[in-house]
């Protein structure tokens, strides 16, 4: 009995320990099956992620070889994935053969590094190129290096606004530089260029005083006729101060109606953009670009980037004709034009240089305004500032462009002919006195002009000073004008 109580004993241990090895199984069953279920669902998960992820993503093997592609791809470059899989990344499949070298280092740089970042210029399946930023982190399964995931964001959009950024930095530097106003024109037009087409481009300023438009520069294939027009008969950008893009249907009704006054030369494709340069609400003129051929060339996203140019161009515009004004004020006689007296000697000292240089010489004339006490007696000092006036205008429309005319003040002036010798006197004489008697009678004044003049030369194998160069120039229009009232007397 007691040996059959002691198997009985025996069978039940072994019952319970069987159980409890059942049991152990089964919960290292469960947990073996919840962490195949979380492994699943994390795969699942990660799958998830690279194939809807807003990044184009591609994941190669050790070896280069595209196992797969996420939709951003297929979307960013245009390849499905049947047409990349099982194929070589590095094989110019995204790039163009002048990216090779740089391929060939990114790779290698993978290897060595567990991610980066970089920016270049990749290719889309239709051959069209696009900036984008490039970072590769690499994957590692079960402790082992199993191959690298890509990921490509175009950056096109990034890239624009950084250029956008230079252009507007480029041209606030050229407007604090010392170049002229013209200078700076060609400037914008060269920087507007790299955001978008500009082959046909014009700038027009407004003159609300003297109610006149007029174009300071100016490049188009078609039209040529950039002369000043009535400000109050045109310019409905200026006006409005708003920006104004029309293309050729609607600029024909436009004119049709009266709403705008012909200006421009128009296509059947013609597209015309006009953005108003603005300080603040003060419209000082319109930036304008227009295409003959293509309608669809500008659009409102266009017209929006001008809108945010336009602004600095404005400023840079006004600054510039700022500093051109206060350097006038410096240089210039405020009633003539003419240079003044202290400027007249710096060109005066620089033409003496150039002729050294150049082993030539230049002719002075030393020019004063006969009886302008007579005419201010008479007729009032405002009428001798006319006369004063009268005769620089004579000398504009005589002289060269390279000819220099300063006022030394009141009624006397210095004339210098560049490049010029005794010789030209007589023929510089002749032209001087010849216009003069044409414009005395065409004047309606009831005195005419006259004026004496006395003439010096500079030779760089006898120089004198300015100083002596000038006394020479005077005595010798005292002289001619002894001699004139001389003749007067009889």
């Amino acid at each position: 009995m007691k040996e059959k109580e002691k198997i009985t004993e025996k069978i039940y241990s072994e019952l319970n320990r069987a159980k409890g090895q059942i049991l152990l199984l089964e919960r290292k069953l469960e947990a073996a099956t919840k962490e195949e279920e979380k492994t699943c669902k994390d795969m699942q998960e990660t799958t998830s992620l690279f194939k809807y992820s807003p990044q184009a993503l591609v994941y190669v093997d050790t070896k280069n070889i595209i196992i797969d592609i996420n939709l951003r791809f297929t979307e960013l470059f245009g390849y499905k994935p049947e047409e990349l899989l099982g194929k070589n990344i590095n094989q110019g499949i995204t790039f163009s053969p002048n990216k090779i070298e740089e391929v060939k280092i990114l790779f290698k740089k993978s290897l060595i590094k567990n991610y980066y970042n970089y920016e270049t210029i990749r290719k889309r399946k239709d051959g069209s190129c696009f900036p984008v930023q490039i970072s590769c982190s690499k994957v590692f399964l079960e402790g082992r290096f199993n191959g690298r995931i890509l990921s490509y964001i175009d950056i096109t959009e990034k890239k624009y606004y950084e250029k956008i950024q230079q252009v507007l930095y480029s041209i606030a530097k050229t407007a604090n530089s010392s170049i002229s106003l013209d200078q700076l024109y060609q400037k914008i037009h060269l920087q507007l260029g790299t955001l978008m087409d500009t082959t046909n481009f014009y700038i027009a300023l407004v003159d609300k005083e003297k109610d006149l438009l007029y174009f300071p520069y100016h490049v188009d294939q078609k039209d040529h006729d950039f002369s000043c027009q009535k400000f109050s008969q045109s310019a409905q950008v200026i006006k409005t101060g708003k920006p104004f893009m029309v293309k050729n249907k609607e600029y024909q009704k436009m004119m049709a109606s009266g709403e705008i006054s012909p200006r421009v030369i128009t296509s059947p494709n013609n597209v015309w953009l006009g953005l108003p340069l603005k300080i603040k609400d003060d419209v000082i003129g319109a930036m304008v670009v227009q295409s003959y051929n293509n309608s669809n060339l500008y659009n409102p996203k266009t017209a929006k980037l001008m809108e945010f140019v336009s602004k600095q161009v404005a400023i840079a515009i006004e600054r510039k004709r700022k500093e051109e004004e206060l350097e006038k004020l410096a240089h210039y006689d405020f009633l003539t034009g003419a240079c003044n007296r202290r400027y007249g000697f710096e060109l005066l000292k620089r033409q003496i240089k150039i002729v050294q240089r150049n082993k030539s010489s230049f002719l002075l004339a030393y020019i004063d305004l006969d009886h302008l006490k007579e005419i201010n007696d008479q007729f009032g000092h405002r009428e001798g500032d006319r006369a004063i006036k009268k005769l620089v205008r004579l000398f504009r429309s005589t002289l060269r462009e390279v000819d220099i005319i300063i006022r030394m003040g009141g009624d006397e002036f210095l004339l210098v002919f560049p490049e010029s010798s005794i010789k030209d006197m007589f023929l510089i004489k002749k032209r001087l006195y010849h216009q003069l008697a044409r414009k005395n009678k065409a004047s309606k004044k009831l005195y005419d002009i006259s004026f004496s003049m006395g003439f010096s030369c500079y030779n760089p194998k006898n120089p004198l000073s300015i100083v002596e160069l000038i006394k020479v120039a005077d005595q010798r229009m005292y002289k001619n004008k002894k001699e004139k009232n001389i003749k007067k007397l009889y």
